[in-house]
């Protein structure tokens, strides 16, 4: 794996909790000289001039990285979102419960060393596809975990192939 120089910033919203994680970390990493790309409501919350990058404009020739800061649900929507092949994932709970995460905040100053000493490791997760057909369209989903497929009425069995 190649350096990490540029590295875009995604922390859930309303959390005080992320809110600082995140102010911490680009602070870190941009003294550093590391470019940082932010979400833009995380961008305006926290009165960043760095680049700003919706969900959907972020993909592997842009950034080298993603970090999300929150819990699992702000992950699974984040990549849910992303386009495309997702970069690397560096998730960092903010949350009570992170199944889906390595680090927390008491791991901060850590993973900040890692990322600017070059010394870390991803692990690769699959990202499975689901795909609806209907009569008059189709939909394509992502998933990383699990998917759970219910009825918008629930005394209704369904029908499906897989």
């Amino acid at each position: 794996m190649g350096d990490l120089r540029r590295i875009w910033v995604k922390a859930k919203l309303g959390d005080f909790k992320a809110l600082r994680i995140a102010s911490r970390l680009i602070k870190a990493l941009s003294d550093c000289n590391i470019k940082i790309y932010s979400d833009p409501i995380l961008a305006k919350e926290l009165k960043l001039e760095s680049k700003r990058l919706r969900d959907s404009e972020v993909n592997r020739d842009l950034v080298d990285a993603v970090v999300i800061i929150g819990g699992d649900g702000t992950l699974l929507n984040t990549i849910h979102k992303i386009p495309g092949n997702v970069p690397p994932i560096i998730g960092i709970n903010s949350d009570t419960i992170g199944f889906l995460y390595d680090y927390g905040e008491e791991d901060l100053d850590r993973v900040i060393r890692g990322i600017i000493e070059g010394r870390y490791n991803f692990e690769s997760r699959t990202l499975g596809m689901l795909k609806f057909i209907y009569p008059e369209d189709s939909y394509i989903y992502k998933f990383l975990n699990e998917v759970l497929v219910i009825n918008k009425d629930a005394y209704k069995l369904l029908r499906f192939k897989v």
